[in-house]
């Protein structure tokens, strides 16, 4: 361990303290996100359209940070582009944008994040594959990118490089498939549009809808998800309920029969939360096992073989989410740490590999906190803090303004104790942690270029 102390008792050692799991992980066509408990943003896997958001198009086979933006509350993936929602009510985007899916106004590809034009007020978002929703606090609904189905549900076939406002309301969740959309009403009601080739909208046709119909003989629902061409929903009872494309069994009735209209999954009870790939389906129950079903010829189901499932198989315990990519899939446990696997060609799965993994493999290198500043590359006179140790107050000053940054104080465990963030242009903030037993903390510092973290002493 080295030390060095300065005029104002900042002390600087050199150790790297414990990884931070990530708060929600977002999983796209071949790539992923994590949304760290700092307010910044990991990704990984295939980045061919610059969807991880790092400035390249280099894939990354374990996690790297996105740039250029901070202050994030929820992240979601498409197939080859990425959103992101900000504490401000912005939405950001980055990736592929042959279809306008990041919403700019242009279909340019970014490879860095920019900001989705017009949207303020979002309290919560969704990419679809290559289309985005979201919902205003004021209850709006509104959509962009890909709508050759009539996904969106704005009564027309036109893509939008920009959001448009849909004619919906009371909506309190939605999700988006491969070519459709599914929304979950105030009432318990779900309703649909886009593609129905498959039955996929749940009506018992198989013709596509430019506005949201119901779905045919569900209420009750608690919760939906939509996979490529095939739905999910949870009810009221905790049982689940599918219907749509059926090739791989990924509707769990242990036939290969498409349904145009919901059916129970008889083998399932219990369930709080559903996840779907593109054939390959996921429920987590309420006791913590993990249940999936589906195509698995890469090792989609997680249960250690290639073997198609028709019916749900247990593949893991103690697990608190579950997200679904395109052929590969997320889980976090409960004691925080990060679980894939499936396909793995463009490093997906986070492991520094491009081997498939027909069983959960540990991701690592998630959301760390940074490696503490050494004697050299630390400029006592760049960033002081002060007093240290310190009471209530605790002042954060640079000769350089810090503005955009996320500022977040660990405990020695690495525990996030507090988190702040900074909008502002200011060459000095300020930080009440009062509130903080006596001992020992870390304050890092997220901005656009670089990270600082510094331990304190809490009096």
């Amino acid at each position: 361990m080295k030390k060095k102390l300065f005029a104002s008792s900042i002390v600087i050692i050199n150790l790297t303290i414990q990884s931070i799991s990530a708060q929600i992980i977002a999983g796209g066509g071949s790539h992923n996100l994590a949304n760290c408990s700092s307010g910044l943003i990991d990704a990984w896997g295939y980045n061919l359209y610059g969807q991880i958001g790092d400035g390249t198009t280099t894939d990354r086979h374990t996690p790297v940070p996105v740039s250029l933006i901070t202050g994030v509350t929820a992240v979601s993936a498409g197939y080859e582009f990425s959103l992101a929602l900000k504490n401000d009510g912005t939405v950001w985007s980055w990736g592929w944008n042959q279809y306008g899916q990041i919403g700019d106004g242009t279909n340019v590809e970014r490879h860095t994040p920019v900001q989705v034009n017009g949207l303020t007020g979002i309290i919560k978002m969704t990419a679809g594959p290559d289309l985005g929703l979201a919902l205003k606090s004021d209850g709006t609904f509104w959509g962009w990118g890909y709508n050759t189905n009539g996904q969106l549900g704005d009564g027309t076939t036109a893509n939008h490089t920009s959001p448009v406002q849909i004619s919906f309301s009371n909506i309190t969740e939605f999700t988006a498939g491969y070519r459709h959309t599914l929304i979950l009403k105030s009432d318990s009601t779900v309703w649909a549009s886009g593609a129905n080739q498959f039955g996929q909208l749940g009506n018992g046709t198989t013709t596509d809808s430019h506005t949201h119909i119901q779905v045919n003989l569900l209420s009750g629902i608690t919760a939906i998800k939509a996979g490529a061409n095939h739905s999910l929903a949870i009810k009221d009872d905790s049982t689940v309920w599918a219907w749509g494309w059926n090739l791989n069994g990924q509707l769990g009735d242990g036939t290969t029969t498409t349904q145009t209209t919901p059916i129970q999954i008889s083998t399932l009870s219990g369930v709080r939360a559903v996840a779907a790939g593109a054939a390959q389906s996921f429920a987590l129950k309420y006791d913590g096992t993990l249940w999936a079903w589906g195509v698995n010829g890469l090792g989609q189901v997680g249960d250690g073989t290639n073997i198609e499932r028709h019916y749900p198989v247990q593949t893991l315990s103690g697990v608190s989410q579950i997200f679904a990519g395109g052929d590969h899939a997320i889980a976090i446990k409960t004691d925080g740490t990060v679980w894939a696997w499936g396909y793995n060609a463009y490093g997906q799965i986070g492991d520094g590999t491009t081997t498939d993994r027909w069983s959960p493999v540990l991701v690592t290198g998630l959301c760390p906190l940074p490696t503490l500043e050494t004697e050299n590359n630390f400029l006592g006179s760049e960033m002081t803090i002060s007093p240290n140790p310190v009471s209530d107050n605790l002042y954060v000053s640079s000769y350089n303004p810090l503005n955009d940054i996320a500022l977040v104080v660990y405990d020695l465990a690495g525990k996030k104790i507090l988190i702040k963030y900074f909008t502002g242009i200011d060459n000095k903030i300020t930080v009440n942690v009062g509130h903080l037993k006596p001992g020992i903390y870390f304050i890092r510092l997220n901005g656009q270029q670089a990270e600082r973290a510094i331990k304190f002493i809490k009096m």
